[in-house]
């Protein structure tokens, strides 16, 4: 692969490619999930609002890597050549080389320090931001449309992302970059992250211009994995050698700590009204249609910050992505398992279908006394010596730590096994059938027509389990069923539920 750099105006640099023998516009992307994807077009562009400084040639490499490696097959040519050293660290990473070289050119290094966060503007990043020195630079990757390529993902909303960089507090440089990058990966759905920390390239790029030594990230622990419910033994991201190849660290300053810490942080820090966590919102204004938005909306009730309402959790019921996480008997039905079963254990709510989900969760053997507490070694071994004294002084005026019994709970965290139960997976499956017809019943409600027959076997069977509800389910439920197609369910029903037993 050949690359080449063109710079217009002084604040756009595009980047265009020429594929060469053996490679392919498809390809599988680095990061996590290790998605098939297809190049869309050839070049894209980086939009600033300044000229920045040029950067050591090592970053631009990096940079250019982190959006077109997946398709690199034996060697690529950079604009400019590249220190052997940063070379040598391409071929342990990647297993292919470059062959623009300069064998007098010395490594990267900073000599300022500064410190800055790859920041989205949700939640994590947020919080990230709160807890490192306040002269650092919050530096958003926000995109653009491509000029050469359709507009995809017309859903996704970034106005309120650049929102929360404007509105977070002035000890912060707050830089934003404009880029159309991330158009140019397709998988036939959606755009796809072409390498790991892919949106860590403005900062790449602006390193030298701001004299940055250090990258933070939003991951919280369950960001390292993807899982909440799986210890990760690093605590590390992938890849932070290549990053220290050109004179970066890449860490992240909530690695010890989940998304309810985030979120405590970010309340008692003053900026949790300000943080954007939706893509298909507005700021301040969430959808409250997502899966996202129904997590957020639930640890905000679980911390104090709003009171649970029945017609909310009545829309999110409606909703493909809540209803799908609702019955998913998969593994990704049973991430954030340890933040459900802490919001049950704050919050009382007398919603069938919400009690059903707390019996879905308690199924899983997690005590979870350890998630609003961060992890200490995770924060003892943070990479920068000034980021770990930052963070230390911050965190432990906002969030307990995690006591030894918490710290054995966190580390023994392992889904595997649960999986390999047929008691368990037989638990699961029933609760799910009880949550799929509560479900049913919400729909039919709605829309006064029920997607999903309601067998009058499936009534009984689970009005007599859940008759300690009495008259806390939904007392509209008998007049809408009576009205019409389910007359004689609902006069069983009512007959259970309302005292004529």
């Amino acid at each position: 692969m050949k690359v080449f750099f063109n710079e217009i105006e002084n604040r756009i640099w595009e980047f265009s490619v020429e594929l060469e023998e053996g490679e392919s516009k498809k390809a599988f992307s680095f990061n996590a999930g290790r998605q098939e994807m297809e190049l869309q077009d050839t070049s894209c562009r980086f939009y600033f609002d300044f000229k920045p400084n040029f950067p050591h040639p090592d970053l631009l490499a990096l940079g250019l890597l982190k959006i077109f490696s997946p398709f690199v097959h034996r060697k690529i040519s950079f604009p400019y050549p590249i220190s052997p050293a940063f070379n040598d660290a391409i071929k342990q990473h990647y297993g292919f080389f470059s062959d623009t070289v300069d064998e007098n050119l010395l490594p990267r290094k900073s000599s300022s320090g500064r410190k800055a966060v790859s920041f989205s503007g949700g939640a994590d990043s947020v919080a990230a931001a709160s807890l490192m020195p306040d002269d650092t630079v919050l530096i958003q990757c926000c995109r653009v449309k491509h000029q050469n390529i359709p507009l995809r993902e017309r859903w996704y909303k970034v106005d309120a992302n650049k929102k929360t960089l404007e509105n977070m507090p002035e000890c912060y440089s707050k830089i934003l970059v404009e880029t159309d990058f991330e158009y140019l990966m397709w998988n036939g759905s959606y755009c796809v992250y072409p390498d790991n920390y892919s949106f860590t390239i403005p900062c790449i790029f602006l390193a030298d211009h701001f004299d940055i030594d250090f990258i933070a990230t939003g991951d919280i622990h369950a960001g390292l994995t993807g899982n909440e419910t799986m210890f990760n033994k690093k605590f590390e991201p992938n890849g932070k050698a290549l990053y220290k190849a050109v004179g970066l660290e890449l860490d992240s300053p909530v690695k010890s700590i989940s998304e309810v810490g985030t979120t405590l942080i970010n309340v008692k820090t003053g900026l949790h009204e300000i943080t954007t966590t939706c893509a298909y919102g507005e700021f301040k204004k969430p959808c409250m249609k997502c899966i996202k938005c129904f997590r957020k909306y639930l640890i905000s009730a679980a911390v104090g910050e709003v009171s649970l309402d029945e017609a909310v959790l009545s829309r999110f019921f409606q909703h493909p992505p809540v209803i799908k996480f609702l019955t998913n008997t998969s593994r990704q039905g049973i991430e954030w398992i340890p933040t459900l079963k802490y919001i049950f254990n704050k919050i009382k709510n007398k919603n069938p279908i919400m009690r059903l989900l707390e019996e879905k969760v308690s199924i899983y053997p997690i005590d979870p006394g350890y998630v609003d507490k961060y992890y200490s070694p995770a924060v003892s071994g943070l990479s920068d010596v000034d980021v770990k004294k930052s963070v230390q002084s911050k965190i432990k005026n906002i969030l307990p730590s995690m006591t030894d019994k918490e710290e054995s709970e966190f580390q023994s965290l392992n889904t595997v096994k649960f999986f390999e139960e047929k008691k368990y997976n037989a638990e699961l499956a029933e609760k799910v059938r009880e949550i799929e017809f509560f479900l049913a019943i919400e729909r039919y409600i709605n829309n006064r027509s029920s997607e999903k027959r309601i067998k009058f076997n499936d009534v009984n069977y689970l009005v007599k389990k859940y008759f300690f509800l009495q008259g806390d389910l939904y007392p509209n439920i008998i007049s809408t069923l009576a009205s019409g197609l389910y007359s004689k369910v609902a006069g069983r029903i009512s007959k259970i539920l309302f005292g004529r037993r």
